[in-house]
């Protein structure tokens, strides 16, 4: 009889470790998910920010059919030659406007450094809509 409770009770205290160890990868998996879809829609806000930025004209403080000029109010901004770099408490974020087939428009790169693996958010802005893609992988 002994035997058999001394099984009983490694028996439950296994089931309740893999319990444990189950809840924390969710835990870890739904707070990584949680800080793509905040860091997403930053993106987002930033992207409509700037669509009304190319819209207003240079007369009403816009870019009068360009993205040249779109500033954010992050904290701790550099300005470099391959765009605008902005560090938040979401990420880091890569500003670049270049005209394609005659077209102006701005990349928003994302990429946050406090989960691995890293991911990488691009938005496309064009003047009327934005594209965005996220995958895994760093800036």
């Amino acid at each position: 009889m002994g035997q058999q409770q001394l099984l009983l009770i490694v028996l439950g205290v296994i089931i309740v470790g893999v319990a444990v160890i189950v809840g924390i990868h969710l835990f870890e998996a739904n707070a990584r998910q949680s800080a793509i879809d905040a860091q997403t829609n930053e993106v987002v806000s930033i992207a409509t920010m700037a669509m009304g930025y190319y819209k207003k004209p240079k007369a009403f403080s816009g870019g009068g059919s360009s993205f040249e000029g779109f500033t954010y109010p992050f904290l701790g901004d550099s300005t470099n030659p391959t765009g605008t770099i902005f560090y938040t408490d979401l990420g880091i974020y890569l500003f670049t406007t270049n005209p394609v087939n005659g077209r102006e428009q701005m990349q928003i790169r994302a990429s946050n450094l406090a989960y691995k693996p890293y991911w990488l958010i691009i938005c496309w802005v064009y003047n009327t809509s934005y594209i965005m893609s996220v995958s895994d992988q760093a800036m």
